[in-house]
């Protein structure tokens, strides 16, 4: 224990469990004194000596910024509610919704720079022009409460809090939201590096402190964890917490109040609603398998050298993981696909729809880069059902994405599904390429509704603009010929080639609108131009298709797409693909057949090979040209 009364971890490579027969080591801590230092308003300082401590930095008298300056009253009880009830079911890093913790000081029970963060973040989903610097501007929500915290934090920083994690991972969010990445990326970087500071990755159970401090250091951990993966598929850069360095349990005392879909009347013989543990802890358990697909096929050396046989296992491996992280979701974390009922008026929790958006572009990311070519000649089966289950999960991204703006709920989420509706519509993007007319329609009709949720987005987030533009700099450097109306007629396809994906959701010019019966078959396109979308006449259950009857579904009879008890895409498929003479040996003798353990994986012959598989801005300019 530091002499600011904060808990720090030091492991035993330090040499401090050594010391243990020290006289400051006491109650199962060290406790250290000297060159203690109090950031503003802490241990008594008064409001004003705060300020003109403040005063003094260049920043503050620069802007002539008062840090401590709070708005109505009104105002901060609408912002906070706004927060916890839409961005707290999703990283619930507060025990029970309390801001404070029993170790804090009572003088100041809510660290100011925690608030102003918590300002900052719900101010991109509140209406009140009170809450921008320019009341003329949307896109200013949130910029005053993000200064002030900007002041704060140069007093706070130098000083571990474990408030001060929560406001530097919020801070994070708002700026990466706002087209400031760089600087989310910083502030994302200092929190976890306080974390680690502070031991959150370490388990506290044995530790002599409060329990609600116990289990507010496990919240905030696995929320900065899941921070973590998500700022590391978003970035395309490597992730800080190893996974061998974390033993720190899950928290185990739920919230009082369940979160429920907002409007939604409860209903006697519907589940109960999910409690945020729940959540939480299905969302750390499907960014640990991100976290494990982008350091086995996306870091730099993942695939180097890697032969066909490894790649197959890693696959199947993570695939098997997938399938079964789905298969064992709680009625609660569902969607409803099994439903008798009619989705299209779905209304569900919106942290559960962001989960499965995490989830489909954990199914993406992990098989698209061994999508072939759309010129490719003889695809083996192998390389199509990669395609195929890509497809699939963009579109469920794209239809959950429909679904959540239909009911008003696609303004608040957090920015990571700005990335998930981005991946799904690069899929889409390829797809539209192809030779075959039909699919190539609906993949464009498809991009001009990711365009059209990318809008949408853009109003919470500004940085949906740029994912548009990147999508639109992608279509014309492929030369797509997007329909301007949606009243294009589709083209007429007489009979559908067995290897020809049916699309879950098809674009007609008919009037006729049919109830969806499931959140992964939502037509719905564009409610401001009353979009009228039928289904396809065959109606799956998207996750049975891709995990357990994707051969019966798709009518194909090949083993590649049977289904097994572990995997997907089958390791033993992986290890004898189709040999052509470009994977030959030159210098081998005539007629020699390839090991399979041999041939090494070549990059460059698929669909996405060079394409970035972040947000990184840079990546895409150098990709764009």
């Amino acid at each position: 224990m530091d002499a600011n009364g904060q808990y720090r971890y030091l492991g035993k490579s330090s040499g401090f469990y050594l010391l243990q027969k020290s006289r400051t080591y006491h109650h199962g801590a060290f406790h250290l004194s000297g060159n203690q230092q109090h950031p503003p308003m802490i241990r008594g300082r008064s409001p004003s000596a705060s300020l003109s401590y403040f005063s003094s930095t260049p920043s503050i008298r620069s802007a002539n910024i008062d840090p401590y300056e709070l708005p109505s009253p009104q105002l901060s009880t609408k912002l906070v509610r706004l927060y916890l009830e839409h961005f707290y079911p999703v990283l619930p890093m507060f025990y029970k919704r309390q801001l404070s913790s029993s170790l804090d000081d009572p003088a100041e029970p809510i660290s100011p720079l925690l608030l102003n963060a918590i300002y900052a973040v719900a101010s991109r989903i509140c209406d009140d022009v009170e809450t921008r610097s320019d009341p003329a501007s949307q896109e200013t929500s949130g910029e005053i409460f993000f200064e002030r915290a900007k002041c704060l934090l140069d007093s706070h920083y130098d000083i571990p809090r474990i408030s001060t994690v929560q406001a530097l991972l919020l801070l994070s969010i708002h700026q990466q939201g706002t087209m400031k990445s760089a600087r989310a990326w910083l502030y994302s970087g200092m929190a976890f590096r306080m974390a680690l500071d502070l031991g959150l990755n370490r388990n506290c159970d044995h530790w002599q402190i409060p329990h609600d401090e116990k289990e507010r250091r496990k919240r905030v951990f696995w929320c900065a964890y899941v921070c973590d993966v998500m700022a590391s598929a978003t970035f395309g850069r490597s992730s800080t917490f190893e996974e061998s360095d974390c033993d720190i349990p899950f928290p185990s005392i739920e919230d009082d109040e369940p979160i429920h879909a907002p409007n939604t009347p409860e209903s006697p013989n519907s589940c109960p609603p999910p409690g945020p543990l729940m959540v939480l802890s299905h969302m750390v358990k499907i960014c640990d398998i991100l976290g494990h697909v982008l350091k086995n096929i996306y870091y730099a050396k993942a695939l180097k050298n890697a032969d066909i046989r490894h790649i197959g296992h890693v696959v199947s491996s993570l695939t098997g993981r997938l399938s079964h992280w789905y298969k064992n979701l709680p009625p609660a974390l569902c969607l409803g696909d099994n439903s008798d009922q009619s989705m299209h008026d779905a209304n569900y929790p919106i942290c559960v729809a962001q989960l499965h958006m995490i989830y489909h572009t954990t199914v993406i990311l992990l098989h698209r880069l061994f999508i072939p070519n759309n010129n490719t000649i003889n695809a083996s089966p192998e390389s199509i059902s990669e395609y195929k289950t890509c497809a699939i999960s963009a579109t469920a991204i794209m239809n959950i994405a429909n679904s959540m703006l239909k009911n008003n709920m696609l303004n608040y989420v957090f920015h990571s599904v700005v990335y998930c509706v981005f991946t799904a519509g690069i899929i889409f993007i390829n797809s539209a390429s192809c030779s075959d007319a039909t699919k190539s329609f609906d993949a464009k009709v498809n991009i001009n509704n990711i365009m059209r949720l990318l809008e949408t987005l853009e109003k919470t987030w500004t940085s949906a603009s740029r994912s548009a533009n990147i999508l639109g700099e992608l279509a014309g450097l492929r030369e797509l010929n997007l329909p301007t109306s949606e009243n294009t007629l589709r083209p007429i396809v007489h009979q559908r080639s067995s290897n020809q994906l049916l699309p879950i959701t098809s674009s007609s010019g008919d009037t006729d609108e049919v109830n969806m019966p499931s959140s992964a078959e939502i037509g719905h396109y564009d409610e401001a131009k009353r979009q009228s979308v039928i289904n396809d006449r065959r109606r799956w259950n998207q996750h049975t298709i891709m995990t357990n009857s994707l051969a019966d579904e798709l009518d194909i009879c090949s083993p590649n797409f049977s289904n097994t008890s572990q995997n997907d895409v089958p390791s033993q498929d992986l290890q004898h693909p189709t040999h052509g003479k470009g994977n030959m040996d030159p210098f081998a003798a005539p007629d020699t057949i390839p090991v399979p353990s041999q041939r090494q994986f070549d990059i460059s012959g698929t669909a996405f090979w060079g394409v970035p598989p972040s947000l990184d801005l840079n990546e895409w300019n150098q990709y764009l040209g």
